[in-house]
């Protein structure tokens, strides 16, 4: 229980730092900085409209803020979603009142009909505001929802257009730099992960690495990698910062991808050597001399990973490894069927390191 406690009380601190990390991001206080000052801009435009329309200044600054979302294209998105639905939402709203229903009609039924009408709208914030729009409209309008209708769509499309102008000009977000730290973050698991399989094989006395756990863990690493990549190729999208090539994300997009086969390949090796081994042959009938040349082959594996870098010596020392466990004289068939599993996914993790196409050894 105690274990356990102290298990908890560290994935919750981890996720403090990591919620207060992200609250005060450079791209979070810069999005915050600029939604406020669309929201100004937004006010004292709205506030300077002739007509009734400055009488609803207020729903300028909404508009403005609807507007900053995380990319470029999702606020040109949300922007348009979001008219779309304020405006059906009104209108159903008008339309209902100038029926002449009483009210206790009218409102279920302009409720049923936004709500169905809302279903038939692309997947976004649209859908969600036609039955909130028209319900606003007609409760709040005061006896004119056509006058009232008309300042809540175009101010807040007034505020939308402010804050997006407003998204594109200032430091349009461009994340690419948590590409790169996600990757390397991957490479270290996946690095690590061969330091404790060669330190395993050394000494027989230590506990058996943890497969079901340790894979789990590079999982998430693979997922948070690609949660990255796919959050940078948004903010990409329309974006004037990523014209010209100037941040590209090819290469990133390449080194992920070889990065996620050499992890499935690695958690293909660690099965023949750590707890969930389908035969207890491999490493335990294995020599002390032929555990270690293999341990110092995962260890040179680790730090080509961690590094990116394959090359001739790995190959070769792989190559002498793979020589090595096919020369055993394994005591049992399923010893030496073990040997050649180990053998062959070694080969195939040296290969995906080094760029190549896995092939049988």
């Amino acid at each position: 229980m105690a274990a356990l406690r102290t298990r908890l009380a560290t994935a919750s601190a981890g996720a403090a730092r990591q919620g207060v990390a992200t609250l005060v991001s450079p791209d979070r206080l810069l999005l915050a900085a600029k939604g406020a000052a669309a929201a100004m801009l937004a006010w004292l435009a709205a506030r300077a409209l002739p007509g009734f329309l400055d009488e609803y200044a207020y729903y300028a600054p909404f508009g403005a803020v609807v507007a900053m979302m995380p990319s470029v294209v999702d606020s040109l998105r949300t922007g348009l979603h979001t008219l779309a639905g304020l405006g059906i939402g009104g209108g159903i709203a008008i339309a209902a009142y100038l029926g002449g229903l009483p009210v206790l009609a009218t409102v279920p039924i302009v409720i049923v009909v936004a709500i169905l009408v809302a279903g038939l709208l692309p997947p976004g914030p649209g859908r969600d505001y036609v039955p909130v729009a028209a319900i606003f409209v007609l409760m709040s309008s005061g006896g004119d929802p056509e006058m009232f209708g008309t300042a809540y769509v175009v101010l807040t499309a007034m505020g939308l257009v402010i804050g997006t102008v407003v998204h594109l000009a200032i430091l349009p977000p461009l994340r690419t730099l948590p590409v790169d730290r996600r990757i390397e973050a991957l490479r270290a698991a996946a690095a690590s992960l061969l330091d404790d399989l060669a330190s395993q094989l050394d000494d027989a006395a230590q506990p058996a690495v943890s497969l079901e756990h340790r894979a789990a863990e590079l999982q998430r690493a693979v997922d948070d990698t690609q949660a990255a990549l796919t959050d940078a190729q948004r903010t990409r999208r329309a974006n004037v910062r990523a014209i010209g090539g100037r941040y590209t994300l090819s290469m990133s997009t390449v080194r992920f991808g070889e990065l996620r086969a050499t992890v499935r390949e690695l958690v293909a090796l660690a099965s023949v050597v750590s707890d969930e081994r389908t035969t207890l042959a491999v490493p335990d009938d294995m020599p002390q001399q032929l555990r270690g040349e293999v341990a110092d082959a995962l260890r040179r594996l680790g730090r080509a990973v961690e590094q990116a870098d394959g090359g001739d010596d790995l190959r070769q020392a792989c190559a002498e490894v793979v020589e090595a466990l096919r020369a055993w004289e394994a005591p049992t068939a399923a010893a030496a069927a073990a040997a050649g599993a180990l053998g062959h996914h070694l080969v195939a993790l040296e290969q995906r390191i080094d760029g190549r196409p896995a092939e049988q050894p």
